[in-house]
């Protein structure tokens, strides 16, 4: 994976590569433009060596790769297979994986190779316990998997201290474990570049109408329970017998999505609630949000440090939503929303009508949102990425010459 002196960036992710009848691959749109964006910065070749499953996620953005059609090199392993991972390894100047339980062993074998590696990380223990209550309900099952997670816990954390250097991907992870890993790097993910983000005109235009119509509100992503999506209708109905006058368009997809439906129709909100789909992020639903919407509502279970909140705030949106870990961390460097206890869907109705009846804070919170994202655009973060990790391999070489 070497091409003359330059540098070359191994990435091992998370998200793994399912391979159609075709030979294709199913990756995420997001995927590919943050590989795209280390490459943008990056000196040298990148490579992706994805762990192969038969299904797919289920994410919205799925869509199947030619290998050959891709911008960077790309190959598929078994992340235990120690000869060819010891291949991969011992041929980059560094690699940053993913700290999942595929990889925990990977910082050390990377080490006996004398390449630097770093662990990109984003569910935090709690977040994860969080997720397992949500998504399994036999007690019994739930119960092991609870147990499952703290076992991974202290593998992850004896990873962190053998690898060379860690980046979080939100507050959540920084703040467990900066302290257990060398070099830590905090940084918010997002896809959204400059050019994408909401003009200070656009921003003008749309708050000058405040107070004068309906207030539009908004929820994008995937329509299942960890999101709290069963949570948005109720919270409308609330909404309503406070006197709001609003409208709440739920965007996206799921398997809730139906379930939605009919709840929406069960409690007579056709007029103020509204199913759109799942819109073409950048042709249809950026612009939805940067022209139309006033508030993005967060109903977040976990504290899952979800491209949304970024990706909101660029469009020069605040958000109200569940004090989550990932969501608390934001606001305590930032002003750009309102936060309530976990559930809590009166204390949220409160805090929204609120907000309604006073159109001053709400432009003080959307004008903090859209300046946080100005300093956490897609280049901004892959740049600061690409740096640390350059450091590391400078570093590295200087302690092997």
């Amino acid at each position: 994976m070497s091409a003359g002196n330059s540098p070359t960036l191994l990435l091992l992710p998370t998200l793994p590569a399912a391979r159609q009848p075709d030979g294709s691959i199913v990756l995420t749109e997001k995927f590919v433009e943050g590989v795209e964006a280390f490459a943008e910065f990056w000196p040298g070749p990148v490579e992706v060596v994805f762990r192969e499953v038969q299904q797919p996620t289920d994410n919205l953005d799925n869509k199947a790769y030619r290998i050959e059609d891709l911008s960077f090199g790309a190959a598929t392993a078994d992340f235990d297979d120690a000869a060819a991972m010891s291949t991969y390894l011992g041929r980059c100047s560094i690699a940053l994986g993913g700290l999942t339980n595929e990889q925990t062993h990977l910082a050390r074998l990377a080490a006996q190779l004398g390449t630097p590696f770093v662990y990109t990380t984003e569910y935090s223990l709690k977040t994860r316990l969080q997720i397992a209550r949500v998504e399994v309900r036999n007690v019994l099952r739930r119960a092991r998997r609870c147990l499952w997670e703290w076992n991974l816990e202290r593998r992850q954390r004896t990873a962190l201290e053998e690898a060379s250097g860690v980046q979080c991907n939100g507050t959540p992870t920084y703040d467990q474990y900066h302290e257990v890993a060398a070099n830590s790097l905090l940084f918010f993910d997002t896809r959204l570049r400059a050019e994408h983000l909401c003009t200070h005109e656009e921003q003008a235009a749309r708050l000058s109408t405040y107070g004068q119509r309906p207030l539009q509100l908004a929820f994008s992503g995937r329509l299942k329970e960890m999101k709290g999506v069963d949570h948005l209708v109720p919270f409308a109905e609330q909404l309503r017998s406070l006197g709001v006058d609003f409208r709440l368009d739920i965007f996206g997809d799921g398997v809730l999505k139906d379930d939605i439906a009919a709840d929406i129709k069960k409690r007579g909100l056709e007029d103020i609630v509204f199913l759109p789909g799942n819109l073409d992020f950048q042709t249809k639903l950026l612009p939805r949000i940067k022209n139309e919407v006033d508030l993005f509502v967060a109903c977040h279970r976990q504290g899952d440090p979800s491209c949304t909140y970024l990706e909101t705030f660029g469009c020069g949106v605040p958000i109200a939503g569940y004090a989550n870990e990932a969501f608390s961390g934001l606001l305590d460097r930032s002003v750009a929303g309102v936060k309530v206890p976990m559930d809590d869907l009166s204390a949220l109705g409160a805090a929204v009508a609120e907000l309604s009846a006073d159109p001053e804070r709400l432009t003080r919170m959307s004008r903090a949102a859209l300046r946080f994202a100005e300093l956490n655009t897609c280049e901004i973060t892959f740049q600061r990425r690409t740096e640390h990790l350059l450091e590391l391999s400078r570093n590295s070489r200087r302690v092997n010459a």
